[in-house]
């Protein structure tokens, strides 16, 4: 996301770090998990997913949640990108809908835009495959050099 959060999204990741802080990582990954991945998601995935996160230290969740929620807008940035660029977003993300990440690619010269089905925010970890050649694409036509 090149948006900086809004005052809402600020205050959640205020609500969530204090949620870790005092309740653990467990208890977080509960509450986010859903918005991470499509509805579909095996119940394998979840469990394999929530476990990864609940191992987590709070402290560096916290802290990462507190980074997020002060990060400035780059949106002016993404015309300066002079690299291959493939924006993947799973076409059931709630967080960074397909037309956020669709406005991205489309401020970013030269950029390849892939919606993956089936998918949420974890993409890259849901449908894998799919996340993978729509990178593998990229190189196998030779995009990657035009930037």
């Amino acid at each position: 996301r090149a948006t900086a959060d809004t005052d809402t999204a600020r205050a959640n990741r205020a609500a969530n770090a204090e949620l870790v802080l005092r309740e653990g990582s467990a208890a977080l990954a509960e509450r986010l998990l859903p918005n991470l991945l499509a509805p579909t998601a095996v119940e394998s995935l979840r469990a394999e997913l929530q476990a990864i996160a609940a191992a987590n230290p709070p402290e560096g969740i916290a802290a990462a949640l507190h980074a997020m929620a002060a990060r400035p807008d780059s949106t002016s940035l993404l015309s300066q990108i002079r690299v291959p660029v493939t924006v993947v977003v799973g076409a059931e993300d709630t967080l960074t809908p397909p037309s956020e990440a669709r406005t991205m690619h489309e401020a970013i010269p030269g950029s390849r835009f892939v919606v993956i089905p089936g998918a949420g925010h974890l993409s890259a970890i849901e449908r894998s495959a799919a996340f993978n050649l729509a990178n593998v694409v990229m190189q196998r036509d030779g995009s990657w050099r035009k930037c």
